[in-house]
């Protein structure tokens, strides 16, 4: 793009749900990245500058830091209330999930509004969810989706 270029959004949940994984090593530790691969071409989308991270746990990860099936199932469960605690009404969009080092994090990109209201969904799904998983909450202002770019491979 050259300077003067206004990049064009698409709405965001016009975007495919195409989803792509990558698997690496960091810090010397298996890491597994699950990304909304369509969203590259959304990267920095001027209506999603938050970034919200969840984390959670792992309560009995192998030895290289990854959940075993059992729990990863129990995780596909939490990640299924979290998209739809946080995406109703499309407040925020679920990127991405990461698998490292004892965690899962649920990685989202949400509009601006009370970062509390995110937090306090957050705290629903984990008072719902059956299992014994801790959600850890963070939200922070990253305009340009660098968390995403990160863990997506886009980092030129």
């Amino acid at each position: 793009m050259h300077q003067g270029d206004v990049q064009r959004y698409k709405k965001i949940f016009e975007y495919a749900d195409q989803w792509s994984v990558l698997k690496g090593k960091l810090d010397g530790k298996p890491i597994i990245t699950r990304f909304k691969e369509a969203l590259v071409d959304a990267i920095g989308h001027p209506d999603y500058p938050f970034q919200i991270g969840v984390a959670v746990p792992l309560l009995a990860p192998t030895l290289n830091g990854l959940p075993l099936p059992n729990e990863g199932e129990c995780l596909l469960t939490v990640e299924d209330a979290l998209v739809d605690a946080l995406e109703k009404n499309q407040a925020a969009v679920h990127v991405m999930t990461i698998t490292f080092n004892n965690m899962r994090e649920f990685v989202f990109y949400a509009h601006g509004g009370k970062p509390e209201s995110y937090e306090q969904e957050v705290k629903r799904v984990e008072e719902k969810i059956s299992t014994k998983h801790q959600l850890q909450f963070m939200i922070q202002l990253d305009k340009d989706w660098e968390v995403f770019k990160k863990y997506a491979g886009q980092e030129k």
